[in-house]
């Protein structure tokens, strides 16, 4: 089950990146789909909240409509845009999951 206080899977580790063939598209995937995920639950529980922070939930639905939108892209991506968009969904799992 997703821990939406730590959805970086401490089993996973960051996502290797390789400039011969970039990263794997499965393991990019996954990580957009996690963040995603995370999104997901945020704003549920803020939309649960007796009095919702609108201005979260539109920073949180906002964020949510980018990573769907990288989740697109993936499917017409180049591998140096695999690597990117992998570094930048390790980076995001990471800020995610905090200290």
């Amino acid at each position: 089950m997703h821990d939406p206080v730590n959805p970086a899977d401490p089993g996973a580790g960051p996502l290797p990146s390789d400039e011969a063939s970039g990263s794997s598209y499965e393991r990019v995937v996954d990580r957009v789909r996690r963040v995603i995920a995370w999104y997901g639950e945020q704003i549920f529980a803020e939309r649960q909240r007796p009095a919702p922070d609108v201005e979260r939930l539109q920073r949180l639905l906002a964020e949510r409509k980018a990573c769907n939108a990288d989740l697109q892209r993936l499917d017409e991506a180049n591998a140096q845009e695999l690597a990117r968009l992998g570094d930048l969904y390790d980076a995001k799992l990471s800020e995610l999951a905090g200290p």
